[in-house]
């Protein structure tokens, strides 16, 4: 595949770029944006504008790097990673979080046979395995990921090591491993590599750009294992920083902070609950469940103000317009009645954070709610407002549905009848599945009024096409919630 530059990207405003006019460059406001009085002009940082050139000299460097009999099968499987790990692109500026973007520069700049560089060719070689079914590319993941285990053991005791690239492996580590493992969690493999990971992001002080994404992508995997989980947030977010000048940056700030906020009283709501079982009286459950609400209406209150760059559109579902291949998730008793379509993939993010903590938090108030009423405690306040619950519980539970509905969608609409499963990148899988077993482990949690029948059967459904469509593992892990009855948060593959 042939990669031609075509030069340094224009160093002018968006506002300017958008509208194919020079600009005079000048900050923080540049003439044009002055005279139509467009109030946030904003330009592009130094790795974004350059990405595009770097990307391309790099691919070509790599190519050339490989001695002549090892370039056809690698490439191939290159390429492929490629295509389902970078091919996410953000339309907002200095806000993208997609550092797989960056993997051809990653790749052909690693030291070969280095930490980073061989990560990178496990997940190449594992993805290529499980897409195309190709056993060999699978051993020689197996093999490779042995190799990086051993180097991670001897360089994270080391903290004066390039922290970004150990980050970046871990991250590869995680991806592999929800590739070929059902059973994650249970060998302890995958939370292992991030208590590493927090401890490098603890110390290190980098700041680069393509580290900042990293650890956003880090810090938000962590926060996510902590709300589903109720353990201690593995890191804590920097105290007394001031909030970044961007007025989209701070959106992704504030939310940040709630869902330290939420993953904190989730932890604490864990305890409580385990106080009471042991029992001790309901004082510190009622006043977590207060505090609860409260977070919740605070999320509710940041979802309302956001910017038009993070507002999402939603297209009702259309089971004769999709491919035979998307068909399964149509079928049944019920399915989601639209799909999502997000400006960026900074809006998608944001959004399925956004509800997973208000899913998470509700199921705990339900269940808070449950043991109040059984312990006869006159002190409970979630028994006024147990139906808003129960609702908002769902739609969210809905929406994340929904969400894991438009990548697909979207991939189809490219052309219906041309366009196959294999067209769908990796990547939109791997964010599904961060999604998917959540809500499962929810439904089968929790006792509603509403018939939750015809919403278990899509989402094992989802599961099949994640397993078997899209190659991940980590999807054919069966749940056992009977196990985890009596705490309402819970690791969903702790449960194989």
């Amino acid at each position: 595949m042939a990669f031609r530059s075509r030069g340094l990207p224009s160093t002018g405003c968006n506002k300017c770029r958008s509208r194919k006019i020079r600009c005079d460059e000048r900050k923080p406001t540049c003439a044009n944006c002055e005279k139509i009085g467009h109030a946030e002009c904003r330009y592009r940082d130094e790795f974004e504008r350059t990405w595009r050139i770097q990307t391309d000299k790099a691919v070509v460097k790599t190519q050339r790097q490989r001695e002549p009999a090892e370039t056809s099968f690698e490439s191939v499987v290159f390429h492929r990673c490629l295509h389902d790990w970078a091919c996410g692109t953000d339309a907002t500026p200095g806000i993208s979080v997609s550092w797989f973007t960056a993997l051809p520069a990653m790749y052909a700049n690693a030291s070969p046979g280095g930490l980073l560089h061989t990560s990178i060719q496990v997940l190449a070689n594992a993805n290529y395995g499980k897409r195309l079914s190709d056993d060999g590319a699978l051993r020689q993941a197996a093999s490779q990921y042995g190799q990086v285990l051993t180097m991670l053991r001897d360089t994270l005791p080391d903290m004066e090591v390039s922290t970004w690239e150990v980050l970046a492996s871990i991250l590869m580590l995680g991806i592999y491993e929800t590739l070929v493992d059902k059973c994650i969690a249970a060998k302890g493999g995958w939370m292992s590599h991030m208590a590493g990971a927090s401890m490098l992001l603890k110390r290190n002080q980098q700041r680069t750009p393509l580290e900042l994404k990293i650890r956003a992508m880090i810090t938000r995997q962590m926060l996510h294992a902590s709300l589903i989980t109720g353990q201690e947030p593995m890191m804590h977010l920097e105290q007394g920083q001031p909030p970044p000048p961007s007025p989209l940056l701070k959106h992704i700030y504030t939310q940040t902070n709630l869902l330290h906020q939420a993953a904190s009283i989730c932890t604490e709501w864990r305890r409580a609950f385990v106080e009471v079982d042991m029992g001790s009286g309901p004082e510190r459950l009622v006043a977590v469940a207060g505090r609860a609400l409260s977070l919740d209406r605070m999320l509710d209150e940041w979802s309302r103000h956001l910017p038009s760059e993070f507002v999402y559109t939603m297209e009702p579902t259309s089971v004769s317009a999709d491919p035979a291949w998307l068909q399964s998730l149509f079928e049944g008793p019920w399915a989601p009645q639209a799909s999502h379509h997000y400006a960026t993939g900074v809006a998608e993010m944001l959004w399925r954070f956004y509800w997973v903590a208000r899913m998470i938090l509700g199921q705990a108030l339900l269940h808070t709610d449950v043991v109040l009423r059984g312990k006869g405690s006159a002190l409970n306040p979630v028994a006024e407002c147990r139906s808003q619950v129960e609702f908002g519980l769902l739609l969210a539970a809905d929406r994340l549905c929904e969400s894991c509905l438009g990548p697909l969608v979207a991939v189809s609409r490219k052309g219906p009848s041309s366009v196959s499963v294999q067209d769908v990148p990796s990547l939109h899988g791997y964010l599904m599945l961060q999604i998917v077993p959540t809500v499962e482990l929810c439904l089968e949690q929790i006792v509603v009024s509403d018939d939750l029948s015809g919403r278990k059967d899509w989402i094992r459904r989802m599961k099949v096409f994640l397993g078997q469509q899209i190659g991940f593992e980590k999807a054919t892990a069966d749940l056992d919630p009977a196990r985890y009855r009596r705490l309402p948060i819970q690791m969903w593959s702790m449960t194989s």
